[in-house]
């Protein structure tokens, strides 16, 4: 821990004696104002911080959409942990429990993934949005909204429905992570 701390400090000392350099040879220049540089500067570092607001809020809603599929994923084994509660209400408990937070995150996916659709959010970083970062969280709405139709967990046969589009939905989606990534 002591070492990483060293580090830092001798990274921020570095970039400190780099900018230094930099201001001292902006303000020893005839040709650049140094009003100029720092309105510059503060223009990049804007635009920086707005990449990486973006960036970090797809790649979370990227990690969250993974967290809906392997909470489906799980489905089995927290139907095998609720044979072995002695008590009713702690089984009714884990199993609300379960249920609400699945169907939570995977509406707060949803939701984070319609900013992908408001014109010239992702513009600013990547020109064009790709398309499944657009139909990714489509396909989970159109699971969710299936799912407030047909009861999924106790009809085997909507469950795998609904399955497969969460599970497509992830797909496509990822499909856009790596076009912005990459």
């Amino acid at each position: 821990m002591k070492r990483s701390y060293t580090i830092s400090l001798i990274l921020m000392f570095i970039a400190l004696l780099l900018s230094t350099a930099a201001a001292f040879a902006a303000n020893g220049s005839e040709f650049v104002a140094k009003e100029v540089v720092i309105e510059d500067l503060a223009q990049i570092l804007a635009r920086w911080f707005v990449w990486f607001i973006m960036y970090t809020f797809v790649l979370v809603t990227w990690v969250l959409y993974a967290l809906v599929v392997f909470l489906h994923l799980a489905r089995p084994y927290i139907l095998q942990i609720l044979n072995k509660f002695t008590l009713r209400l702690g089984a009714d408990l884990w199993w609300t429990f379960y249920l609400t937070g699945r169907d939570i995150v995977a509406v707060a996916v949803f939701a984070m993934g319609l900013f992908n659709l408001i014109p010239g959010y992702l513009s600013e970083i990547h020109g064009l949005v790709p398309w499944p970062m657009i139909v990714g969280p489509i396909i989970l709405g159109i699971s969710i909204f299936m799912k407030s139709l047909v009861d999924v967990d106790d009809n085997p046969a909507a469950f795998k429905v609904y399955y497969v589009l969460v599970l497509a939905g992830f797909g496509v989606y990822s499909l856009g992570i790596y076009g912005i990534v990459h």
